[in-house]
């Protein structure tokens, strides 16, 4: 068996870690454990139970002395620093619950800029995806201008044209009363050739 101010030490750090058996073997094997001294120096004080921060407060108000660094370091070298350990632990623990409500509130607002932050990078792509857009818009409203002005230009064409149809209807239009009166002239004398073709065959005779 270890001096007691040992056996006192050990058994705080073995409730520490959820292991309420405080047997030496138990603690033999505890030490024993590979990377065991990377445990203790990572050990998370937010794993501390109110079950055990009460057993571990007990341990350090029944056996004060043995955590006093003149006694535990006398005791064993290897020891001393775990005694100091947990102190330090308990303590922060302690502060930890003191310190839970602004920890909480922290959580929330690191939560919020998580959200605000997922947020912005979803703005982000959907900027991107309008930008693209209104690229496209601007290409395509760059295309249809182009054809509105080549169809500006034909329609212009298109109106010279009709004017100068229309110009040339009014001519024709003249020419076709002319040529009317001509017709008509012609239709006359045609009408009239027979009878002077009538005439001139009664005629005729007479001078032979």
């Amino acid at each position: 068996m270890p001096p007691e101010p040992v056996h006192d030490v050990l058994e705080a750090v073995l409730i520490i870690f959820g292991n309420f058996e405080s047997s030496w073997n138990n603690m033999k094997k505890f030490l024993g454990q590979k990377g065991v001294i990377e445990s203790i120096l990572a050990f998370d004080p937010h794993n501390i139970t109110p079950e055990i921060r009460k057993d571990v407060s007990k341990i350090l108000k029944e056996h004060a002395n043995s955590f006093e660094k003149q006694v535990i370091y006398y005791s064993s070298q290897a020891a001393g620093p775990l005694a100091d350990w947990v102190q330090a632990i308990l303590q922060f623990s302690e502060v930890l619950i003191k310190i839970k409500p602004l920890e909480d509130e922290l959580s929330i607002v690191n939560q919020k800029i998580e959200a605000q932050r997922k947020r912005l990078k979803e703005c982000e792509e959907q900027l991107l995806i309008l930008d693209k857009k209104v690229n496209e818009l601007q290409d395509d409203f760059a295309r249809k201008t182009s054809a509105a002005e080549i169809l500006k230009k034909e329609l212009n064409s298109a109106i010279e044209t009709l004017k100068t149809a229309e110009t040339l209807l009014e001519k024709l239009g003249g020419e076709r009363t002319r040529w009317q009166d001509q017709l008509k002239v012609i239709d006359d004398q045609f009408k009239s050739l027979y009878l002077d073709s009538l005439m001139a065959a009664g005629i005729i005779p007479l001078y032979l």
